[in-house]
């Protein structure tokens, strides 16, 4: 059951991220190379600094800069193949870094409250 919670509440994050309740700015979503590279560094973090400064963020503020890490996958083709090779990952990386971390924000929420058995309740009967 606590498996199928996790997949639920993942599913679910990934179409809160995806969802139109997480707006870009449409000027967002036209991101210079410059402004991707700039973003990756700026949101980017070792092992000891990731879920601190993380934890500090609002859901809202995760779910932009994982769709904005996505959007600058697609962006930042300057230079050579292989360059761009090497940045894909780094970008999708780190977007889902932030999609996780918002699916665990979810997972929380829904633990906290006493929503689980809702929740595989009303997936199970279809209401999605």
């Amino acid at each position: 059951m606590r498996y199928g919670i996790a997949l639920g509440v993942l599913l679910l994050s990934s179409a809160i991220v995806a969802s139109p309740t997480v707006q870009i700015n449409p000027a967002d979503k036209n991101l210079s190379v410059q402004q991707c590279r700039n973003a990756y560094k700026d949101w980017s973090y070792t092992p000891e600094t990731r879920q601190d400064e993380t934890d500090q963020l609002t859901a809202y503020t995760i779910g932009v800069r994982s769709k904005q890490l996505y959007y600058c996958a697609v962006t930042d083709e300057e230079g050579s193949h292989i360059q761009w090779s090497q940045r894909l990952p780094g970008y999708l990386g780190l977007a889902d870094y932030y999609a996780s971390n918002l699916a665990d924000r979810y997972k929380h929420f829904i633990v906290r409250h006493n929503l689980s058995s809702q929740f595989v309740y009303e997936d199970k009967v279809g209401q999605r």
